[in-house]
Parts: structure tokens; C-alpha cells; sequence
């Protein structure tokens, strides 16, 4: 079993990779952007963070942010933003959002696998 260490830092920046699920490439278009920003805002609005650099691919993302002075739990913030794109692409008609397993039912990336790496100022 892994023994995962979290680096709490308050007012840290962390880079993190986001890729979704089953690498599935639903980045790659105008909705999932719109979705994408749209959970970022309102992340952003209950749990303030700079975003510093954002590379958006296909299937994956990166990403640095520094959080506020008083603030150190970094994982809550991707998780947020994961959540409300989940939750959106979920009930998102837009097929470019979706894709199918081998059992024919419809995934709207389910969830993220994560990364994160804490550099202090």
C-alpha cells in the first residue's frame, strides 16, 4: 500500500497534474473548457487561490497556484473543481463531454487521478 505524504503549506505554490478519466481526450473542445472555467470560478469564489500557470491538453492538465497566507490544504481545491466539472459534464448534453466503456455505458469523466508537488517561496 502507498504511504502518500501531503506537504501542508500555508500560502504555498503546488503544481499539479490533472488527467482524466481513462485519459479520455474531452478537454479538447470548447465545452469542456467553458465547463472548466466555469468550476474554476466558483472554486475560486469559496476558496480563494492564484493561479499562476495553466497548460491545457486533451486529456490533461497542469497547473501552479498559490494559496492564500492562511490557507495550507491544497487537495480541497482540485477536488472542488473536480466535483463541479464532473457534476456539469454529468447533465451536459454535448456528446464531446461523454464516452462510453465497454459496456456501452456513459462516462462523464468520473473522476481525476492527481499529482501535486508543494514549492515553498
Amino acid at each position: 500500500m502507498a504511504d502518500y505524504r501531503r506537504c501542508y503549506v500555508p500560502g504555498g505554490s503546488f503544481f499539479f497534474t490533472v488527467v482524466t478519466e481513462r485519459r479520455a481526450a474531452i478537454l479538447g473542445n470548447d465545452p469542456a473548457r467553458d465547463l472548466l472555467r466555469a468550476a474554476f470560478r466558483d472554486c475560486r469564489q469559496r476558496w480563494p487561490f492564484r493561479v499562476d500557470a495553466l497548460v491545457m491538453l486533451p486529456d490533461h492538465l497542469h497547473a501552479i497556484w498559490t494559496l492564500p497566507p492562511d490557507d495550507a490544504d491544497y487537495s480541497r481545491h482540485p477536488g472542488l473543481i473536480e466535483k463541479h466539472f464532473t457534476q456539469c459534464a454529468a447533465r451536459a448534453s454535448d456528446q464531446a463531454l461523454e464516452f462510453a466503456d465497454a459496456t456501452g455505458s456513459i462516462l462523464a469523466n468520473s473522476s481525476f487521478n492527481r499529482c501535486s508537488t508543494c514549492h515553498r517561496s
